[in-house]
């Protein structure tokens, strides 16, 4: 009855190992993703002017499409939606 219960508890062991590690590889692909967007993003606003910051808006971005904004020093703003590899903006006029 104790080498039962040892393998099983090794085996509960081992699949919360895999689920952690699991997790944590998606969790670091997830960062990797977002860190090519946002370089994507500064790199199509740059030509417009400097660049004060680039934002996401997590609450209405998902897997498939990344929405957010970008603030220029001299004020302008400008929403994006990140689609498939394709950036749509407008800029918001206060």
């Amino acid at each position: 009855m104790k080498k039962r219960t040892a393998i099983a508890l090794a085996g509960l062991v081992g699949l919360t190992c895999l689920a952690v590690g699991t997790k944590a590889y998606l969790d670091y692909q997830e960062e990797e993703r977002m860190r090519e967007i946002l370089l994507q993003v500064r790199a199509f606003f740059a030509p417009m002017g400097e660049i004060a910051t680039v934002f996401v808006d997590y609450t209405v971005s998902d897997q498939l499409q990344t929405k957010g904004g970008v603030i220029m020093t001299d004020g302008r703003f400008y929403h994006f939606d990140y689609l498939a590899g394709e950036l749509f903006f407008e800029e918001d006029t206060l």
